[in-house]
């Protein structure tokens, strides 16, 4: 949330491409940083088997194999969907935010106050559920939670108000924190040797779905409409509770 501050002000300041040029040179800082500033640390030992071991040490083929291996899995891949399609779906309903509220005639600005409401939501989420429950509470929680973050939407079928719809994101946001109640089933359904590249699929898959929500819900609006695309994600994200209940 901070960052995103920052880079609104960096942007209204410095105008885009200044901003973009303060961003990348950031990020060579950070690099510097972890470079210059992390210990060097011995590898882990090797706990593969042999048929890895094989491999001639193609990065490569052993991302390949390490995550078919997961991917085949069915407790893992289920535990990874259930980690990507939720927040694909909401990140699409959330990236229709501008065409909404410039579709409804909303005062300048009202996209901005919209996109805030959700990381500030899940901000809150996380750290009362992180901080106030246990990791048992919070394994219960995960399907009610998955249905706090999809049904706010299904309120955008209604046109709300810009008030009403930074209520509806925000309290959206709030179901993000069903995520915590997955970390520790995640953790041991996967192989100690393997869980290292699990948790890089969990991120790489996550990063990528969520920029495949976007396409896939700007899709649906061009036949739709923005706020009935929203609600159908929102929908899409309930069904996927009652799936996980079904499971």
């Amino acid at each position: 949330m901070a960052g995103l501050a920052a880079g609104g002000a960096a942007v209204g300041f410095l105008g885009p491409q200044r901003a973009l040029l303060v961003s990348a040179g950031a990020y060579l800082a950070a690099a510097a940083a972890v470079r210059l500033q992390l210990p060097d640390l011995p590898p882990a030992p090797q706990t593969v088997g042999h048929e890895e071991r094989q491999t001639n040490g193609s990065l490569l083929r052993l991302s390949w194999s390490g995550n078919t291996k997961l991917l085949a899995e069915p407790r893992v891949r289920s535990l990874l969907f259930a980690q990507w399609v939720p927040p694909a779906l909401v990140a699409g309903a959330e990236s229709l935010a501008v065409p909404f509220t410039s579709g409804h005639g909303m005062p300048a600005g009202s996209a901005g106050l919209l996109l805030a409401c959700l990381p500030l939501g899940m901000f809150v989420g996380d750290l009362a559920i992180g901080r106030f429950l246990r990791p048992a509470a919070r394994e219960r929680l995960v399907v009610p939670l998955i249905v706090v973050l999809g049904l706010p939407l299904v309120g955008f079928a209604l046109e709300p108000s810009r008030v009403v719809g930074a209520a509806l994101l925000l309290v959206s946001g709030t179901g993000f924190a069903y995520a915590l109640g997955l970390q520790r089933p995640f953790l041991e359904a996967v192989p100690e040797a393997r869980r290292g590249q699990a948790f890089a699929l969990l991120t790489a898959g996550l990063m990528s779905v969520q920029g495949m929500g976007p396409v896939l819900c700007g899709a649906v609006a061009e036949f739709t409409g923005s706020g009935d695309a929203m609600a159908l994600a929102g929908l899409a994200t309930v069904c996927r509770a009652a799936w996980l209940v079904i499971k």
